[in-house]
């Protein structure tokens, strides 16, 4: 699973039940392990299975029935209890290979990499292999004609680790002779980062972007430095045979082989609970040990199958075994690899607000509640172009993003939950999933689609909120306006984003959506922004040379009296109490954020009651969709800011704007803003006096002291 994160009661659950059960059980020999599944037989030679699970929540196992031939497909659609009969790969048939790998991509596709004998009088034996691959967009059903990776004239290359997919024309392989990254429409390759070959070792990305070597390597930079992590899990020597998953909720989990031979006798998983800066050896839990050698190279495989479970595919040739040689595929409840005892409870404890260091960024892990429905059960995504609010009567934060759960079609782009953030306990509650779903489309890509359940119950389209989106205290309610989602189907008719040109209102004591029925409307023209205000009770939206007001009582929006001094999108508006009017900021022209002239730098003030709009200050830094947000206990304004790329001149940093002084100035932190580039969303808690910042699947706290922060 991607970028993805999800906590559910794993620690409780560990507590309870490792405290008082042994971590490396043993099972009795020639008695298979509980939950044990074959899932084919008569197998022999490099078997080699691959994994992977589709965006439906099918397992898809690839594996050689034998010897440099014969690859097999089975799937299996309840978990891994039972399997579909074995059938050929039909890309491969014909052709002397070695197996590979399988990808589950962003669009849904999957993605089969295996490796493919040719003569080659030039080298040892006479022949060589090289990686070719093919893609079904049908979970497996079909498959498109092989292509192939550039072939090694001094070296076999092959692929056995799953594709990490850097962007839609960027798939990195970690290949036995070179790592290097693809790209699928102009079938050209380039050395991955700063050129270094990792070897034959899988390379995956965590939740938090940071890529992490099976070589002992962390790189947080997209591989352009790497640093060594030490002690790490043996994969660097047997990379053909260990493994390495990143998980949902931020762990990271190597299997490793141990005992004589190529199958060893005992197989157990160590986890990183720290983005992969340092490995639990001393938790190391075994998950399979029939208590006899392992028959065959074994090469297990594990995947995440849902928040609660990883499925592990592998192959045991041994003939004394009840039924013989086979492919095998073991569940394991990730609660057992939680962290036990004193460990457990310091991992699990929150943070303490009231201690926080000054100007420091404190990373804050969510533990996610699960909704009462089990159809529902999944994890959050950061899908991004979203913003924080404080809901100061609940004492958290609020915001709209992605859940990925079977109901709801897995991952998108587009956000379909309101989300609560306790930043007292980082308790991560998926309020409201929309009711609307995902469907994949023959040739890859995706349709989102109501579900059913919309006819009686009316929910927002999925949507990027982008800033159309407020807390109003005097109703306990959200409201969101406008948004994108170039996916929108419905009556089987493509309708795009004029599915999310609306505005709705959440009730959070009812826990329901209603759709806000106005005669006119802000035009959807995506990127704009929006805040309550107060003191007139409406809501002002603004972007793209237009101001609307909504009141409240009313429930009709209507065009303010003046306009904005230009047209542009990306514009951040918030409600400054203590001078009763609402800040306008930054917003330009479409892609020039990276110099001042693009017009990102930009703030004004709106009188809510004359409807006037007066230019302040200007931002050191350009701000679209900026993380705007009020500390008033300081009565100063902040956003932060990590803005790299190609002609990039504007600031990274954290800024300061004093609306007492009409002035900005920087702030200096002890640590970098977090994330992976662009505006971190900010609000400010009230209750425990910090910013509170979201970059990835973590939160952040900062606690701002203006006698040591002022640059």
């Amino acid at each position: 699973m991607t970028r993805r994160r999800c906590w559910l009661a794993v620690v409780g659950m560990a507590l309870v039940v490792l405290a008082a059960t042994p971590r490396a059980p043993a099972q009795e020999k020639d008695k298979p392990a509980p939950g044990l599944v074959r899932l084919a037989s008569g197998v022999s030679g490099h078997i080699h299975p691959a994994a992977c699970v589709a965006k439906n929540g099918a397992i898809v196992v690839i594996f050689s029935q034998s010897d440099f031939k014969d690859l097999r497909i089975a799937r299996s659609t309840d978990g891994g209890k039972t399997w579909s009969r074995p059938a050929p790969v039909t890309p491969t048939e014909k052709l002397s290979i070695y197996p590979g790998s399988l990808t589950t991509l962003k669009d849904g596709r999957l993605l089969h990499v295996w490796n493919t004998w040719y003569s080659d009088p030039k080298v040892k034996g006479g022949k060589s292999r090289h990686a070719q691959f093919s893609l079904s967009d049908d979970e497996g059903q079909t498959w498109s004609t092989a292509r192939s990776l550039p072939k090694n004239p001094t070296a076999h290359s092959v692929n056995r680790h799953a594709v990490v997919e850097l962007g839609p024309r960027q798939w990195l392989f970690s290949l036995s002779d070179k790592s290097l990254v693809y790209d699928p429409q102009t079938e050209k390759a380039a050395p991955f980062g700063e050129g270094r070959d990792h070897g034959l070792v899988p390379i995956v990305r965590t939740v938090k972007g940071t890529l992490v070597s099976g070589a002992g390597l962390r790189s947080t930079d997209g591989g352009k430095t790497w640093e060594k992590v030490a002690p790490f899990p043996a994969i660097g020597s047997n990379g053909w045979r260990f493994d390495l998953t990143a998980l949902s909720n931020g762990w990271l989990v190597a299997s490793e082989v141990l005992g004589p031979g190529v199958g060893g006798h005992t197989w157990r998983f160590i986890v990183s609970r720290d983005d992969g800066r340092s490995w639990d050896f001393d938790g190391a839990h075994v998950f399979y040990s029939p208590g006899r050698p392992i028959g065959g190279r074994a090469c297990p495989k594990t995947v995440q199958l849902d928040c609660d479970t990883l499925g592990t595919v592998f192959y045991d040739v041994d003939a004394k075994q009840p039924g013989g040689p086979g492919v095998f595929f073991l569940r394991t409840p990730l609660a057992k690899l939680a962290p036990a005892g004193k460990k457990a409870a310091k991992q699990a404890a929150a943070v303490d607000l009231a201690s926080l260091p000054a100007d420091t960024w404190v990373p804050l892990e969510p533990t996610t509640v699960q909704p009462a429905n089990p159809d529902e059960h999944g994890y959050r995504i950061n899908a991004g172009w979203n913003k924080l609010v404080y809901d100061p009567d609940g004492k958290r934060v609020l915001f709209y993003d992605r859940w990925h759960d079977r109901k709801h079609g897995g991952t998108t782009i587009y956000g379909n939950c309101l989300f609560s953030f306790d930043p007292a306990t980082a308790r991560l509650v998926p309020l409201k999933i929309d009711n609307w779903t995902r469907r994949g489309v023959p040739g890859g890509g995706y349709r989102t689609m109501p579900l059913p359940a919309n006819d009686t119950e009316p929910t927002p389209c999925s949507r990027h909120v982008y800033h159309g989106f407020d807390y109003v205290p005097d109703l306990n309610a959200v409201f969101i306006c406008n948004g994108a989602n170039q996916s929108a189907l419905r009556d089987e008719k493509r309708r795009s984003h004029n599915l999310c040109a609306d505005t709705w209102r959440f009730d959070l004591t009812k826990k329901t959506w209603s759709r806000i029925a106005s005669t006119a409307h802000p035009p959807n023209r995506l990127e704009d922004g929006m805040a309550y205000c107060p003191n007139t009770k409406s809501i002002v939206y603004a972007g793209h040379g237009k101001i609307w007001i909504l009141p409240i009582a009313t429930g009709q929006w209507r065009q303010g009296k003046m306009d904005l001094p230009r047209y542009h999108m990306g514009m951040t508006v918030f409600y400054d109490a203590p001078r009763k009017r609402l800040l306008l900021a930054g917003g330009g022209t479409y892609g020039k954020w990276q110099t001042k002239a693009g017009g990102f730098n930009t703030l004004y003030a709106f009188d809510p009651v004359t409807e006037k709009v007066t230019r302040l200050a200007d931002c050191p830094t350009a701000m679209c969709r900026a993380g705007l947000t009020h500390d008033t206990r300081r009565d100063l304004f902040f956003l932060a800011a990590k803005l790299e790329g190609k002609g990039a001149e504007q600031p990274s940093g954290v800024f300061a704007y004093d609306p007492a002084k009409d002035s900005w100035y920087e702030v200096k932190t002890t640590n970098p803003v977090p994330g992976r580039g662009g505006w971190l969303p900010l609000c400010y808690d009230a209750a425990h006096d910090c910013l509170i910042g979201m970059a990835g699947s973590t939160f952040y706290a900062f606690r701002y002291l203006p006698e040591k922060g002022r640059k």
